[in-house]
């Protein structure tokens, strides 16, 4: 049968990816598609097929259906063949319209790795295909999501493609193949340095951004501000990503810090500041209200009414922009619920706490440092 589908067995498959839903899982669903070749005078259409009220047996009128055609100089439609009972996600059509390349990104044997990867036809006829596990080389570098697995590379220095009558493949682990379609014989067998998986780009940005924030914080005032009271646990510069809740619109520099002061419990002070021009961390927040603001919390008799010393596990204050918090509008929310006066003092004093205790239980806390006004929201 050549590069099918196993269309029965994969209708509970298709259930199942709606309920467990991952990003890679989500791209299951058989839709129409259709594609023309690198020189756009052949077009290949995918019909997508049909499935009866309960989901596991194909409608007999509706079966999945590949058309080639090729288009003359007036434009003109042809139809050179077709074919049915067989469904391709992702495929490819030679300029004459006579060979075809099927992909199928989706596959289930995350063990053996036993999948149909790609398929070579002549005029609908199968020539050649080639499992998974016949052309990768690193298996480690597989993929794998919920259901499936990714053995294709989230990008590469060359997309997959038919050209002179070959075709080129690129795989996860950076092999790179390059077949006869006329035959689906390998011609070659090449590396491809730039081919990366989706976790190597987020690890190479995470290191990145780590790298730019450091460098940002080195050059900024807050370095020489900060460096007295709190040590730096990591920062990153993640340019293009915005923060819900966030009170400014500026590039966002995201940093752990330690404080080098013992304040009894594990504490440490996540902060998302913004990035001014020329690629410097800016914030008004002063060292010394953050120290304070743990200090007096802890030292609080309400704090202290409310956890014993031994089920403290750590804290940690959460602050953007200018303020001693986090979400400005989570502030504007707790407080007057919790009774407070906004007007009373600036919002931007009021710092916010999460205290986590021991079962993991968390509590958020307010503490004012202009007032010394404690509130712990419940």
């Amino acid at each position: 049968m050549g590069h099918m589908i196993q269309l029965r067995r994969l209708a509970p498959a298709i259930l199942i990816a709606s309920v467990l839903s991952s990003t890679a899982d989500d791209e299951l669903t058989q839709n129409p598609w259709m594609k023309s070749s690198a020189g756009g005078t052949a077009l290949f259409k995918m019909i997508s097929p049909e499935w009866n009220s309960s989901g596991n047996e194909l409608n007999p009128a509706k079966r999945p259906q590949g058309i080639a055609y090729t288009m003359d100089s007036d434009g003109k439609l042809t139809k050179q063949w077709e074919t049915s009972g067989w469904y391709a996600y992702e495929g490819f059509i030679s300029d004459d319209g006579r060979y075809f390349v099927s992909l199928d990104p989706h596959s289930c044997d995350q063990e053996k790795h036993t999948d149909i990867a790609v398929a070579f036809y002549d005029r609908g006829t199968l020539l050649k295909q080639y499992r998974v596990c016949d052309l990768i080389k690193d298996p480690a570098s597989l993929s794998d999501s919920v259901i499936y697995y990714q053995w294709r590379p989230f990008k590469q220095s060359f997309s997959d493609r038919i050209s002179n009558h070959n075709f080129c493949l690129t795989m996860i682990d950076k092999t790179r193949y390059l077949f006869d379609v006329e035959t689906g014989d390998i011609i070659e067998t090449q590396h491809d340095s730039y081919a990366r998986s989706f976790t190597e780009v987020c690890e190479e940005r995470e290191t990145e951004a780590a790298s730019k924030g450091l460098e940002a914080y080195e050059k900024s005032a807050l370095n020489k501000r900060f460096q007295k009271y709190f040590k730096l646990e990591e920062a990153s510069d993640f340019r293009g990503r915005s923060t819900y809740g966030i009170d400014f619109e500026e590039p966002e520099w995201r940093a752990t810090f330690i404080p080098i002061e013992e304040y009894g419990h594990p504490c440490k002070i996540k902060t998302i500041f913004p990035i001014l021009e020329p690629d410097v961390v800016h914030t008004e927040i002063m060292a010394e209200d953050i120290d304070m603001a743990f200090k007096e919390t802890i030292a609080h008799p309400e704090f202290k009414k409310r956890f014993s010393e031994a089920s403290i596990v750590g804290i940690e204050m959460k602050i953007s922009g200018n303020s001693l918090h986090m979400m400005r509008y989570k502030a504007e929310r707790d407080l007057p619920e919790a009774g407070v006066d906004l007007r009373a003092t600036p919002l931007e004093k009021w710092a916010y706490l999460v205290v986590e205790s021991s079962g993991r239980e968390y509590t958020s806390i307010y503490y004012n440092v202009s007032s010394k006004q404690l509130v712990i929201i419940k």
